[in-house]
């Protein structure tokens, strides 16, 4: 079953006034919708209920007005979707309730479209949602100051190598040396591969848009997107990033090393994230059995920079534990 095509706006029209929600009404579920997408990524209707009902302030609606608002949500262009379970899954019941709000991030192109919805449901944790005070403000939600010193910082490094290599192998002149990262774009290995293994002129525009942008706009939507999804833990994604900078030629001394890695972690504590139902990381860590930290794995790049010296192993160490967790240098991701 596919995903319907939006109706028009008389239609629209049409199904709200014969659902008999009022004009404040609708207004609210969509801003609470929009929090819901932006929070959690997904969230399935019964469970939007149970939020819906643990809010303050809220107006007096039923369970029966959230089903009619999804469904005719679902038929609207918004910056969500609202996914009947048999259109993800095969052999499921259409019902009422069996339904997901979902964020338009989460929603590829093509084959692997579902992609990252699939991910996501396998990475998240058994934990309650996350029901944060000013719930409505996740409509449309601020940058975090963590954020805004993580991209401002990434901004202003500059490309300063000679030369790249590209594919994996060939060496040529870098075109971009001396400019800042907010000054220039990039297409890195991945990307240009999709681009040209795409025949349809439709499929790699589509792709183009994608990876758009500046090239510590990119790195932080792709930061913040892995941070969302859970697939991969906080060293991991700190590797990607160092690994991305490298490819356009950033040259990191040890202090401004050591400063990115205080404002990754800072960022990575304090972000909601998809996979934590909403939670940030520095919420949960509060709740961990300090006599049992979870352990993570350190990667090859992360090695390397320990063994020239470029990090020292025990700040290293250290920094770590502070984030609630414990290094494992013989466990591999």
């Amino acid at each position: 079953m596919s995903y319907p095509k939006p109706l028009s706006e008389k239609s629209i029209e049409r199904l709200y006034k014969q659902s008999g929600l009022s004009e404040e009404s609708r207004d609210y579920l969509n801003k609470f919708f929009s929090a819901c997408a932006n929070l959690y990524g997904i969230i399935e209707l019964r469970h939007v209920w149970e939020v819906f009902k643990g809010l303050k302030d809220k107006p007096n609606l039923r369970r029966k007005d959230i089903v009619e608002f999804a469904k005719i949500a679902r038929r609207e262009v918004k910056p969500y979707y609202i996914y009947k379970f048999c259109e993800l899954f095969i052999d499921e019941v259409d019902e009422d309730l069996n339904m997901f709000i979902v964020s338009e991030k989460l929603v590829g192109r093509g084959y692997g479209k579902h992609a990252s919805i699939y991910i996501l449901l396998e990475e998240r944790h058994n934990k309650p949602y996350a029901m944060p005070k000013d719930f409505l403000s996740y409509a449309n939600p601020k940058k975090t100051q963590e954020e805004i010193n993580l991209y401002n910082f990434l901004s202003n490094l500059k490309s300063t190598a000679k030369t790249i290599i590209v594919d994996y192998k060939e060496e040529i002149p870098n075109k971009n040396k001396g400019k800042k990262l907010c000054k220039f774009s990039f297409l890195n290995l991945h990307e240009r591969f999709e681009i040209d293994y795409t025949k349809r002129k439709s499929e790699k525009e589509f792709l183009r848009q994608k990876y758009s942008g500046t090239e510590a706009e990119k790195i932080m939507r792709k930061t913040n997107y892995k941070l969302n999804i859970g697939h991969f833990n906080p060293l991991e994604i700190f590797e990607h990033i160092t690994d991305e900078l490298s490819e356009v030629g950033v040259e990191l001394t040890v202090k401004q090393f050591e400063r990115l890695t205080e404002l990754f972690q800072k960022y990575n504590n304090n972000t909601r994230m998809w996979c934590q139902k909403g939670w940030k990381p520095s919420e949960q860590r509060a709740n961990l059995d300090p006599n049992n930290p979870p352990t993570i794995a350190v990667g090859p790049g992360i090695r390397e920079a320990i063994k020239n010296g470029t990090i020292d192993k025990e700040e290293f160490i250290r920094g770590i534990r502070e984030q609630g967790f414990e290094v494992d240098f013989d466990l591999r991701y």
